[in-house]
């Protein structure tokens, strides 16, 4: 089985935000629809936690955000860097306190020059991603990654080509984020496609791609 060929883009919903919106204008769901509408937190340090449409465990390739670069400020500020965790558990995706410790030690593994890293810390999984100069990031992920949420924690606000970080307070002032989409499979899917033979012996292409944690659900 060619698995590049089952790869899709993941029908997400927002699950939980941390703060609201702010105004009646562009929702959190509106996060998952890729337009040009801008969605802005009423409250500073936004989180979001996003699901399978269907609350399915997917197998994520692929996760993208955009932040859009503007002059005129939308009622908040663009995002700049932050993190994205990955979890089969809402409540491992709630911990703050776990969160906020791993955050902080996967900020001090980062090199100044770091655009996109995956990194693993407390038993959670994440990938960290900066927009530099661009209005769109995508990562990539090196080793896929099972889960049915997932949680954006932004970190700070744009540095270029406008450089809000430096004269914004991100603990206090408004956020703006457009977009988040993942790219991937379904597992239940993935794993009635494969052949017979291969849901109960190590398939080098699913070990070393998805890993192993994929192949325990095939037990």
């Amino acid at each position: 089985m060619n698995l590049n060929q089952t790869i899709m883009r993941l029908p997400l919903l927002v699950e939980h935000l941390k703060g609201s919106q702010s105004g009646e204008t562009v929702y959190a769901c509106h996060l998952t629809a890729p337009d040009s509408q801008v969605f802005v937190s009423n409250y500073p340090q936004p989180e979001f936690i996003f699901k399978h449409a269907e609350g399915k465990q997917v197998i994520l390739t692929q996760v993208t955000l955009w932040s859009k670069i503007s002059k005129e400020s939308q009622g908040g500020f663009p995002i700049g860097e932050g993190f994205v965790f990955f979890a089969d558990s809402l409540a491992d995706l709630m911990d703050c306190a776990t969160l906020k410790k791993a955050v902080k030690a996967m900020k001090e593994e980062l090199t100044d020059d770091a655009k996109t890293c995956e990194l693993s810390c407390l038993g959670l999984d994440a990938v960290y991603f900066n927009f530099k100069d661009q209005e769109r990031v995508t990562v990539d992920l090196a080793q896929y990654r099972a889960c049915k949420f997932i949680k954006v924690i932004p970190t700070g606000f744009r540095r270029a080509p406008i450089n809000y970080a430096d004269c914004q307070d991100f603990s206090k002032d408004q956020a703006e984020l457009q977009f988040f989409g993942a790219s991937g499979y379904i597992l239940e899917s993935l794993l009635h496609e494969l052949p017979e033979p291969e849901k109960y012996c190590a398939n080098p292409e699913l070990n070393v791609r998805i890993g192993i944690e994929v192949m325990s659900n095939t037990n």
